[in-house]
C-alpha cells in the first residue's frame, strides 16, 4: 500500500523475521506493548516529519522492489520457453 507499517503483535517463531525485516529496511516501526504504541503515536503526532521520512523509505523500497519483480517473467520464459507466451499475457 506504499505506507509505513506499525507491528504491533507478531506469531512467536513464525513471524519474528517480518519484525527484523520491516527495521532494517526502514519500513515502519515495531511496538509490541501499549506503552511503546503510545509513545510511538504520540511521537508522530508531534513530529510529523517522522512520518514523511518514513514514506518516503516506504516508496524507494516499493520502486525498487517493483523494479526487481518485473524481470520475473522474462526470467520463466527463459527457463520455460514452451509457456513464454502464456506468461507475456
Amino acid at each position: 500500500l506504499g505506507k509505513p507499517f506499525i507491528a504491533t503483535t507478531f506469531i512467536p517463531g513464525q513471524e519474528s523475521s517480518n519484525l527484523e525485516f520491516i527495521q532494517r529496511h526502514g519500513l515502519g516501526w515495531v511496538a509490541l506493548d501499549h506503552e511503546a504504541q503510545r509513545e510511538l503515536l504520540s511521537g508522530l503526532v508531534r513530529h510529523p516529519s517522522r512520518l514523511a521520512a518514513m514514506r518516503e523509505k516506504v516508496a524507494s523500497y516499493q520502486a525498487w522492489n517493483d523494479e526487481q519483480t518485473s524481470h520475473i517473467s522474462q526470467i520463466v520464459c527463459e527457463f520455460l520457453p514452451h509457456t513464454g507466451h502464456m506468461l507475456a499475457r
